[in-house]
């Protein structure tokens, strides 16, 4: 989840990353990296480590698959491979969460079962760790562009896979979701968000686009449905440009959503010139949340994401973007204490080149 600090200073949720949030591999790697370069950051206070956020997702994953008798849970992660801006990630998260870094050619489905291909031979994988958009994991039922698995989603419903995240779980991360969640929460839970939205309007309604038309300085446009489409403030749009885009809301009102902007709190910075100057820029927060089959885990740490000039709030990561690692600190005297180990067998160890991918 991207939050967003506002000048009252309270926080507020700017968009839900639900598929395939990337930067979790960034936080850890940012981690790891300033642990070893600049050690004597970490001796002078206490910071929670991300170490035990990654073994209990580890855990969870293996928990996703179906009951084996014979044999240990194979887990893989999907990527498209090294063309994918975040492909350093993957191996990151990869090794980390001890699973195979696999792509859609490395994969087939037989007998209504995903396998692996390997140098032995096929294998069998219980839980895929998508990191591929949902309408490209399988060409039988999706876009096809990104090639795919043929029927993998087949082998999905039958139950013989666990994909996760689901491919269908982008729609929450639609920025028209974000104008009815606070309503949505109210009728299914019977509470309020625990943590506000940034308020955003649908087109959809007259009542919206009223309010909208009214305070457009107010407001940035965007697609309700494809968050990866750049914003468009209305205080920056020539007469012309907000003409035609009121005509195109108009035609087809449910594709368009209003957010008010956010004006995000600012963190000292890298100023530029190659010295020492420090220069005030906006950042964003971005935390990760893992659901381990009981209850949510929050990742004790994140990434703070600093915005470039004239890089709006809630544009997508981009490659080269700076980040921040965001220490959350052990401010009392307990022992910081995980949860009770869960004994299980032991897991025979086998090196074997004939387990690589073929």
């Amino acid at each position: 989840a991207d939050l967003v600090r506002g000048p009252d200073g309270a926080w507020r949720v700017l968009a839900d990353r639900v598929q395939a949030a990337p930067g979790i591999g960034y936080a850890r790697d940012s981690r790891r990296l300033l642990a070893r370069v600049l050690p004597e950051l970490f001796r002078p206070i206490q910071v929670r480590q991300l170490r035990p956020f990654f073994d209990a997702w580890q855990d969870a994953l293996l928990e996703q698959a179906a009951p084996q008798s014979a044999r240990q849970p194979v887990v893989a992660l999907l990527t498209c491979g090294v063309t994918d801006p975040q492909w350093p990630e993957h191996l990151t998260l990869s090794r980390d969460l001890n699973a195979a870094l696999v792509q859609p050619r490395d994969l087939t489905i037989r007998g209504g079962a995903l396998l692996l291909k390997t140098l032995r031979g096929l294998q069998p994988v219980d839980v895929l760790l998508s990191r591929v958009p949902g309408d490209g994991l399988d060409p039988l039922e999706g876009s096809g562009t990104m090639g795919g698995v043929t029927g993998l989603m087949d082998a999905a419903r039958s139950g013989t896979v666990r994909v996760l995240n689901h491919p269908g779980a982008a729609m929450i991360e639609a920025p028209a979701m974000a104008a009815v969640l606070p309503a949505l929460c109210r009728r299914l839970l019977g509470e309020s968000l625990r943590l506000a939205t940034t308020p955003t309007l649908w087109m959809a309604d007259e009542s919206a686009r009223r309010q909208v038309a009214s305070e457009f300085r107010r407001w940035t446009v965007r697609s309700a449905l494809s968050p990866e489409r750049p914003p468009r403030a209305l205080a920056d749009m020539t007469s012309p440009d907000r003409l035609q885009l009121a005509l195109a809301m108009e035609e087809r009102p449910w594709a368009f959503a209003a957010s008010a902007d956010a004006e995000p709190s600012v963190a000292p910075s890298d100023g530029g010139g190659g010295g020492m100057l420090l220069a005030p820029r906006p950042v964003v927060l971005r935390l990760f949340m893992m659901h381990d089959g009981a209850g949510w885990r929050m990742m004790q740490g994140g990434l703070a994401r600093v915005l470039a000039p004239h890089e709006h709030v809630t544009s997508a990561m981009q490659p080269g973007a700076v980040f921040k690692d965001v220490w959350v600190l052990n401010q009392d005297t307990r022992d910081i204490r995980g949860p009770d180990p869960v004994r299980v067998p032991a897991i025979a160890i086998r090196r074997n080149s004939a387990d690589l991918p073929s």
